[in-house]
């Protein structure tokens, strides 16, 4: 970084930082796949006949 300005410096830094943000946000997306999105459904669906049971059983 010698003899570089303080304005390309930040712009590096810049780079650098979005293609970590990039990266990240890459990988969380990835993990989220059709298994889990299966699942999640899966887990709504129980917790609504759960609560529909609650309901029922207190009138």
């Amino acid at each position: 970084m010698e003899g570089k300005t303080m304005q390309k410096k930040y712009d590096i830094f810049l780079e650098k930082y979005k293609e970590g943000v990039k990266r990240v946000r890459k990988s969380k997306h990835m993990r989220y796949d059709a298994r889990c999105a299966k699942a999640k459904k899966s887990k709504v669906v129980a917790q609504k006949k759960f609560m529909k049971q609650q309901n029922a059983n207190r009138k």
